[in-house]
């Protein structure tokens, strides 16, 4: 899959092409076909009509119920936009690679949506990813019944919209569909990565930062990791003491996670990491931005 999702990009990117919808179909037809997901992806649309505000801009959406993904493309420039000032890292062959690469992570982030509703479908799925994937699904699936059974009194639906916008940041489902849409890109560029080195270390750097993303902030607020932040707060408690690593000594947990798991799925999953772990991802991270 990452060979063909590389020919498509390398083949616009070397013609100075910007991504178009002829484009976006055939990466969706890529990834529907290699992932089965025939019966995930019912319908795509191109909208104008998701957020756009000064502290947010939604670049697109899954729908697990209609099973249709929508793309904002007025959003997506505006982010693109806001990705300006990395433009100086590149040459001007290099911007328009890296433009495309960033509209295919938006539209892979949304397939990873389709395939985790996959996931969930599946109920002999029993690993930790579904797990957590079905931890997600909850909040979305009470704001739908609130939806259709409770219109007059729209409390509820709110107490779970608040929810759901709380912790969005911490979501375990949105960190895995963007570290997965971002490993699918650095596997692609990974086979010419000597021709594009700049452009690889940077979406090596990308990948970092998801990873890394919220582990210092949750560790001083006194929680082990993003997703018991996650679960916690939205009242999973239980799904979290079920995990099977946990422990009430944190640092049997955290032996326990890191002998069960390895540390990419970890840093994937919002696992656990230990100080040691999190203080040579940056080092890695210091490394690589050094050499821009």
């Amino acid at each position: 899959m990452e060979s063909e999702i590389l020919a498509l990009i390398y083949d616009y990117s070397v013609k100075g092409k910007l991504v178009d919808l002829k484009f976006i179909d055939k990466l969706i037809e890529i990834v529907v076909l290699r992932r089965d997901l025939n019966n995930y992806v019912q319908n795509v649309q191109f909208i104008n009509e998701l957020t756009k505000s000064p502290q947010e801009v939604t670049l697109g959406s899954y729908n697990p119920f209609t099973m249709t993904i929508s793309i904002d493309y007025e959003s997506i420039k505006i982010a693109m936009e806001c990705e300006r000032f990395y433009y100086s890292l590149f040459t001007t062959s290099e911007q328009v690679w890296f433009r495309n690469l960033f509209i295919t992570k938006v539209i892979l982030h949304e397939l990873e949506h389709a395939f985790q509703n996959k996931q969930v479908a599946n109920e002999l799925d029993d690993s930790i990813e579904t797990k957590l994937v079905r931890a997600c699904s909850v909040l979305e699936w009470l704001k739908k019944r609130m939806k259709i059974v409770n219109l007059i009194d729209e409390d509820p639906l709110a107490e779970y919209d608040k929810l759901y916008n709380q912790y969005y940041h911490v979501n375990p489902s949105e960190r895995l569909a963007e570290i997965n849409s971002l490993k699918t890109i650095v596997n692609s560029l990974g086979q010419i990565k000597k021709r594009i080195p700049e452009l690889y270390k940077a979406e090596c750097v990308s990948l970092l930062n998801e990873m890394l993303r919220e582990y210092l902030e949750d560790r001083n607020k006194g929680s082990s990791c993003p997703t018991q932040v996650y679960l916690l707060g939205t009242k999973q408690d239980k799904i979290w003491y079920e995990l099977d690593f946990y422990s009430e000594d944190y640092y049997q947990l955290l032996k326990n996670v890191s002998d069960q798991y390895s540390l990419d799925r970890r840093l994937s999953l919002g696992l656990p990491i230990d100080y040691d772990e999190h203080i040579k991802l940056l080092k890695r991270k210091k490394n690589l931005l050094t050499r821009f």
